[in-house]
């Protein structure tokens, strides 16, 4: 029976059949070995597939620091997300809160902002009553007939050359002139009367039956020389259609003749409040004719307060020059121009072709609208 050596000195196995006890040499070093007993011979490692082998101790040792570790950072999870849900769920909470408030604000603000885009209808025949008679005096005879009566007498009115008239008062004391464009003019927020915006096409406003749906109104008027005949009227309209007005909108007057145009104090869009009526009357009270017929400054002016209406109305003729002005000035049509001729109508063809281009109407005031 062969015997497995493993020489001490050179590390060679030999394999020899020498009894035990015996002393052989090694072959490779020459060092002398002796043949154990069978008692001393080491025992062959077990393979892991043969049995089931206790672990040792530090393997055991390191396996219960391993597990302990473990159960460490399960507990020190668990102690985090603890202290981090509710904070999680209140950023959640109210992150929904503050969405479900700004949708409810942004709605808001798009249904009640008079701001918003509207569709402005330049209709002379807007009704005060929608769903009424346009005009039910038209079958009334009584109304008819007291209208009728009304009616101022027609006048020869005599085209006046256009002058400055300022110049003939120079023989009348100071205190007795009336200078265009002093007057009281002053802004005053809605909310000081406890507005409200209308829903749908918006209020009316009419002026010499032209009229729209607007909210924002600027009168663009003449006060050239030759309406010193007829100024008185031109006012008293002026008056009763910013008298008719509700407190919600806004409105603007101004002038022109051949230099610079002349209007409210304010020089801006007011609420038409009963304040800024009287303000607005005792203005055009103190307005007097005079100069040229030049509306093309005026206009530019008026197209500053960003309006959704304007009235143009002049007598006389004027540059064409105006109609490439108001293109550039007006290029998306958001701004709705009506025009009308008064009692002369030498610039009809300009204020047609004004009030087609801009999405308005024309309309000529002669000597039987005057006075009604």
């Amino acid at each position: 029976m062969s015997t497995e050596l493993r020489c001490d000195k050179c590390g060679k196995a030999l394999f020899v059949e020498d009894p035990p006890g015996s002393r052989v040499v090694c072959p490779n070093c020459h060092a002398e070995l002796m043949v154990p007993a069978e008692t001393d011979r080491p025992v062959p490692p077990v393979k892991p597939d043969e049995g089931a082998a206790a672990p040792s101790e530090p393997a055991a040792q390191d396996a219960e620091v391993a597990l302990h570790e473990e159960g460490e950072l399960s507990e020190r999870a668990v102690v985090i997300l603890s202290a981090a849900l509710p904070w999680g769920v209140s950023v959640v909470f109210h992150a929904g809160v503050f969405l479900v408030l700004l949708f409810l604000f942004t709605a808001s603000a798009i249904v009640e902002d008079p701001e918003a885009e509207r569709i402005i209808i330049p209709d002379a025949r807007l009704s005060e009553d929608p769903g009424a008679m346009i005009d039910p005096g038209q079958q009334n005879v009584e109304l008819q007939a007291e209208r009728t009566q009304r009616r101022t007498k027609k006048h020869k009115y005599r085209k006046q050359p256009a002058k400055d008239m300022l110049a003939d008062v120079s023989s009348k004391k100071q205190s007795d002139l009336k200078i265009i464009g002093i007057g009281m003019g002053a802004g005053g927020g809605p909310s000081a009367y406890d507005l409200s915006t209308d829903g749908g096409e918006g209020p009316k406003a009419s002026f010499y039956g032209s009229g729209g749906n607007a909210y924002k109104i600027c009168y663009v008027i003449d006060r050239s020389g030759s309406l010193l005949d007829t100024f008185d009227y031109l006012r008293d309209e002026l008056k009763r259609s910013i008298r008719s007005l509700k407190p919600q909108q806004q409105f603007h007057v101004i002038f022109f003749t051949g230099g610079r145009p002349e209007e409210m104090e304010a020089r801006k869009l007011v609420y038409a409040t009963p304040g800024n009526k009287q303000k607005a009357f005792k203005y055009l009270d103190g307005v007097v004719p005079g100069g040229q017929t030049a509306p093309g400054a005026a206009l530019e002016r008026a197209f500053k307060y960003h309006p959704e209406l304007i009235f143009l109305m002049t007598d006389g003729d004027f540059s064409p020059d105006v109609l490439d002005r108001l293109r550039k000035l007006n290029r998306d049509k958001k701004i709705k121009i009506n025009t009308l001729s008064f009692v002369f109508k030498p610039g009809e063809e300009l204020l047609k072709q004004i009030a087609k281009e801009h999405g308005g109407t024309y309309r000529h005031v002669d000597e039987d609208d005057l006075g009604q």
